[in-house]
């Protein structure tokens, strides 16, 4: 198994974790990373038995197919999605039909505040790219006392 991805701190009061995440029913999602020639830190078919993410089995079976692909993070939360909508955009065709398909996509962001509160601002050109390439965005917010160091 991969290492998680490092996170990024900047002078926000924040530091995040950026990766796709897709999600279908019953499609097999290893196409994804194939295509995108990145690998896949989680991945599963729908009816596989459930695995923790050291491996370890659990009950049941995955209800859904999914995959999940970090990517590295830079100074800020905006440059950390413009670099990798970089990488997804020669790609666009194949994301959007998987998109026309059922697969559903998302930015998944942990954003990890060293303070009571932090903030950024997705500009309007950054919110288009990803609504252009199906991508939505999920933010997980951590409060710091919930942040592990």
């Amino acid at each position: 198994m991969a290492a998680r991805t490092p996170m990024s701190s900047d002078m926000s009061g924040y530091s995040h974790s950026l990766s796709l995440r897709a999600r279908h029913g019953t499609k097999d999602l290893s196409i994804i990373p194939t295509t995108l020639g990145m690998e896949a830190q989680r991945i599963w078919k729908r009816g596989e038995p459930r695995q923790a993410p050291a491996g370890t089995l659990l009950d049941g079976a995955y209800g859904a197919s999914y995959c999940s692909i970090e990517f590295g993070v830079l100074t800020d939360l905006p440059q950390s999605i413009a670099a990798a909508l970089t990488v997804l955009k020669p790609h666009s065709e194949f994301l959007q039909s998987l998109a026309e398909d059922g697969v559903q996509f998302a930015f998944f962001v942990g954003w990890f505040s060293e303070e009571q509160s932090s903030g950024g601002t997705l500009g309007v050109k950054l919110l288009q790219d990803l609504a252009d390439l199906r991508i939505s965005l999920e933010l997980n917010f951590y409060a710091p006392d919930q942040v592990k160091p």
